[in-house]
């Protein structure tokens, strides 16, 4: 999924930077030994493990070499590491703690990472307002998200019609009954039906079905959610 982008942008980034590419490589969504041997070399250009696996520290590097705005490319982002990435325990494994050192100012551990995983995306897809958001709000706190959005911060705007939604827009989920404290947030990978608000979503720390928490599940998964209110849509630009 979204592989065939990601190896564009591994040659857009090499091209860019002085790596060989290999003859060979493709654009196909596979990932076999061209795109893992150009990933090796990216990765060991950055100082990153060379295992030749899409991490989150290597879309760190080339994000911002994906196709489409930078709404899509946070999506693509979010979508190219989803799986099951609590192997450690709750809220802990490799990548989650990637996520939560590239995502926000806050030391890794065992704290919930799905608004972390929204600033990190939007963060390799070239956010060029993320370090002052970071800087200045609690980046790892969905509310702040929210009220950053409400006050017109750092490019962000409510989204007030959910059938105006787009690829990229992040969702903000208020499961406290109402309550107007927004528990979890997403990106969405698709317009809203327009007839019943339903959105395609991709999102952490989530479980990948109705089973098991919505709001600290244990990876990256792709969902069906309803937009609707109390829900909150935010734009970033």
């Amino acid at each position: 999924m979204q592989r065939g982008a990601y190896k564009r942008a591994c040659v857009a980034y090499a091209k860019q930077a002085g790596v060989p590419v290999p003859n060979s490589i493709d654009y196909r969504d596979t990932y076999g030994e061209p795109a893992r041997s150009l990933t090796k070399r990216i990765q060991t250009r950055n100082k990153i493990k060379p295992d030749g696996n899409i991490t989150p520290e290597t879309l760190l590097v080339v994000g911002r070499f994906l196709p489409g705005p930078l709404a899509w490319r946070a999506a693509t982002c979010m979508e190219l590491v989803t799986g099951p990435l609590e192997v450690w325990g709750n809220n802990l494994g490799p990548y989650v703690q990637q996520i939560q050192k590239l995502g926000s100012e806050l030391s890794p551990g065992a704290w919930p990472w799905c608004a972390a995983t929204t600033s990190w995306a939007y963060r390799c897809a070239g956010w060029k307002s993320w370090a002052a958001f970071c800087k200045s709000e609690h980046e790892a706190y969905v509310p702040a998200w929210v009220a950053a959005a409400r006050a017109g911060k750092y490019g962000m705007s409510i989204v007030a019609n959910p059938r105006l939604a787009r690829r990229g827009d992040a969702i903000c989920f208020d499961w406290g009954a109402g309550d107007g404290t927004h528990d979890h947030i997403g990106l969405i990978r698709r317009r809203p039906n327009p007839a019943t608000l339903n959105v395609l979503t991709v999102e952490g720390n989530t479980s990948p079905g109705t089973e098991g928490s919505q709001d600290d599940g244990g990876g990256m998964w792709l969902r069906t959610r309803n937009a609707a209110r109390p829900q909150l849509l935010i734009r970033i630009t």
